[in-house]
């Protein structure tokens, strides 16, 4: 099953231009000029300027669009966020621009206010003519529907998943589409020989991270080798870096579009893709610096923007070393190990005791890890397939005895 969007073929020969942005949340700072269309203002004629030369616009919707005002959703650690359904007044103001749009919604904070949430944000989009993929408010079957879109002869497909947190659905609940290693590569393979290419929108990745993890490098050149062509991983909330591997290009982290929350530099630039899809072996890819600047968003000026990228192209030339991607993640991993340790296998929340973890260079984090055992059982209990099955069960079920 697919959905199928079919463009108007004025030149049989022009590609399908799809413009592709990273994480949107409409944030207290530029909530008014979401609330009245305000594009002009809050996007600027730079980028107004890419989406007109654009057939589609995908963008990542990273909250709900919903006025419900309790979040059902207890996530440790983690905020609950949502955007405001008068949103869509930018989102129609942008198709009147000509151009399709279709929202991304397999993330990690789709699912903030329930299926409710998930239920204003489909309905909305729908009844406003714009497409979304990733999520559905009825079971993991429909979230993973993806899209193909038709220009002439020329087929491009899209596919939204994401790894596994708190707003993933299942066979009888919805949510977002989740990666999963026993069907997604079989779904990508399936949507390939339907299309002439394939674009992944995989939300993964660590936040603030500009680099892959040994594991996520391996998932994204399954998805090549199971037909990809194009996989831009998102979520991380900073630029990272991209691979060619095979006849497949991996952006390893493309940075936010317009989401105001952090003090963190890296989460006020992104990159602004735009891939043209044709019946040519290779696909065009370009990128184009953005720059959050609140209440707004910008295209990047000439200086800013050739740093980025040189930047960028930097670390892409790293990532060639297995050496060095694995090197990189050990020592991030070490350089954060109070979120692992103290958050994840102490359990701790007291901001007191993680600050004092944090002045005294993580010893209590470190000491947490000294006990051999208790190491070595903890790592044989999350590698060992039926033992995290088991522990998974465990942790998911209601029963207290």
């Amino acid at each position: 099953m697919t959905k199928k969007i079919k463009l108007p073929n004025i030149d049989n020969e022009s590609p399908i231009r799809i413009n592709i942005w990273g994480d949107l949340v409409q944030t207290n700072d530029n909530k008014d000029l979401f609330e009245d269309g305000d594009i002009s203002n809050l996007l600027g004629d730079g980028i107004i300027n890419e989406v007109s030369k654009s057939d589609v616009v995908i963008f990542n919707l990273e909250a709900p669009l919903t006025s419900r005002n309790t979040p059902p959703l207890y996530k440790p650690e983690a905020p609950c966020i949502a955007s405001s359904p008068k949103c869509i007044n930018t989102f129609n103001a942008l198709k009147k621009l000509g151009v399709q749009l279709i929202a991304s919604c397999a993330n990690n904070h789709i699912k903030d206010f329930g299926i409710d949430g998930i239920r204003d944000t489909i309905n909305l989009l729908s009844n406003n003519g714009i497409e979304y993929i990733g999520v559905s408010d009825q079971n993991l079957s429909i979230a993973k529907i993806p899209i193909i879109i038709e220009k002439g002869e020329c087929r491009a497909g899209i596919y939204s998943c994401a790894e596994n947190e708190f707003s993933i659905a299942d066979d009888k609940v919805g949510g977002a589409n989740g990666y999963d290693p026993l069907t997604t590569f079989d779904d990508i393979a399936r949507l390939k020989t339907q299309c002439d290419k394939v674009i992944i929108l995989f939300h993964a990745g660590r936040e603030n991270y500009q680099y892959p993890s040994p594991l996520l490098q391996r998932v994204c050149r399954k998805m090549v080798d199971s037909g990809a062509d194009v996989i831009i991983c998102q979520h991380s909330h900073c630029i990272g870096c991209e691979e060619v591997y095979k006849s497949g290009r991996i952006i390893y982290g493309q940075g936010n579009f317009i989401f105001h929350r952090t003090k963190i530099s890296n989460w006020y630039t992104g990159l602004m893709i735009s891939v043209d899809i044709t019946k040519a072996p290779n696909v065009a890819v370009d990128y184009k610096v953005v720059q959050n600047s609140i209440p707004h968003v910008r295209l990047g000026d000439a200086i800013h923007s050739q740093e980025i990228i040189s930047q960028f192209n930097e670390r892409s030339k790293d990532i060639q070393s297995k050496e060095f991607i694995e090197k990189k993640w050990h020592d991030w991993v070490f350089e954060n190990i109070d979120t692992y340790c103290m958050h994840g296998i102490a359990g701790c929340q007291n901001r007191y005791i993680l600050a004092i973890d944090r002045r005294l260079n993580f010893f209590l984090s470190r000491f947490i890890l000294r006990d051999k055992h208790r190491r070595k059982l903890l790592l044989n209990y999350i590698r060992c397939e039926s033992i995290r099955e088991a522990m998974i069960t465990l942790l998911n079920s209601n029963k207290t005895k």
